[in-house]
């Protein structure tokens, strides 16, 4: 694909109509996605202009030494070389974080996208823009289903996401392949990071995209992509059913706040279970609780409590992964972050 064709099939997506009055802060990690998004993005920027400005944000976890300082340098030379501001953050995690349940990878993400956050607030940005793929979304989907997620997470990454009234995630590349990014670099003759430990097969993630998948596509002669693109697609429109009647529970008995959730349970009797669990799920993630370590027995559990709650015969205190701490008196199920402050 010709860099104007990659440029057209970005802008078709994701029109700078939309936000070239807004501050953009895009997440660049030096490797090839994040890189040819920067370059997009600057490319779309000069030809329709606007009141906005781009801003650069990278978080450095100075997990390999060396490398991770040379990775901040590269963007932070880069943005320069495009006039564009940057912010490189300390993203180093406390240690051994990434064994407390929710995992290293999920441990650095959430740090990563906490960090996002912050700076975006400080900046004004009203958009974060991020480098996943065509790619991405595919080892998603079916990273997602062998962990037997539900719907939500058969539906995959997407293309935007509010994560407060103020911030949203936008992913103009997702219906990109990796070699069109790769192209189009290689035309720029733009470098970027290599980043070694996606190599490593520890991570569940390197696991799928660099072995299972690609058994995968040798068992199924290459269709496996676009197999688990459609079950995305399929996902994604029952989710969106789903959330039309959602919306009526969530309204009535669920009050929501960041870092807490007031359930009035009285208007959930006689409601489906599946459903009252969807929008529980739903009022879960708008306050902004970790979900890493929420399996689906304990979406069951806690389901159950909501049900139960006006035969309680005593308060009652229960801890979730999160952590959230349950309190269930009478009638009503309040959930509040033990942390005392929103995820991301």
């Amino acid at each position: 694909m010709s860099n104007s064709l990659l440029y057209e099939k970005v802008r078709k997506a994701w029109h700078p109509q939309r936000w070239r009055d807004f501050t953009v802060l895009v997440a660049v990690s030096g490797g090839a996605d994040s890189v040819c998004l920067l370059r997009l993005m600057h490319q779309l920027k000069s030809q329709h202009a606007g009141r906005g400005r781009l801003m650069v944000a990278h978080v450095n976890h100075a997990l390999r030494g060396e490398a991770s300082d040379a990775d901040a340098s590269f963007v932070s030379q880069l943005a320069e070389q495009l006039a564009v501001p940057a912010i490189v953050a300390d993203g180093r995690i406390l240690s051994g974080l990434g064994n407390q349940g929710i995992g290293l990878e999920s441990a650095l993400r959430k740090k990563r996208y906490d960090l996002f956050a912050e700076i975006a607030a400080k900046h004004g940005a009203r958009y974060l823009v991020t480098g996943h793929t065509r790619n991405d979304q595919v080892e998603t989907v079916l990273f997602r289903a062998l962990r037997g997620t539900g719907l939500e997470g058969l539906a995959g990454i997407p293309v935007q996401r509010s994560v407060s009234a103020n911030l949203t995630i936008a992913r103009p590349l997702l219906t990109v392949d990796r070699q069109e990014v790769l192209e189009y670099l290689t035309q720029k003759k733009q470098v970027y990071r290599e980043d070694a430990s996606n190599a490593e097969l520890q991570f569940t993630r390197n696991r799928i995209r660099n072995v299972i998948l690609p058994q995968m596509r040798d068992c199924f002669e290459n269709s496996v992509d676009e197999a688990l693109l459609r079950l995305a697609e399929h996902a994604e429109n029952h989710k969106a059913m789903l959330r039309q009647l959602m919306e009526p529970l969530l309204e009535q008995c669920f009050l929501v706040h960041p870092g807490k959730v007031t359930v009035s349970c009285i208007g959930l009797q006689g409601q489906p279970g599946e459903l009252v669990k969807a929008t529980l799920r739903a009022a879960w993630r708008e306050a902004g609780f970790a979900e890493g370590d929420m399996t689906t027995a304990k979406w069951n559990q806690l389901t159950d409590r909501l049900f139960a709650a006006s035969t309680m015969p005593a308060p009652h205190v229960e801890t979730y992964p999160g952590p959230v701490r349950v309190s269930i008196a009478k009638e009503t199920v309040t959930l509040v972050s033990v942390e005392g402050r929103d995820a991301v």
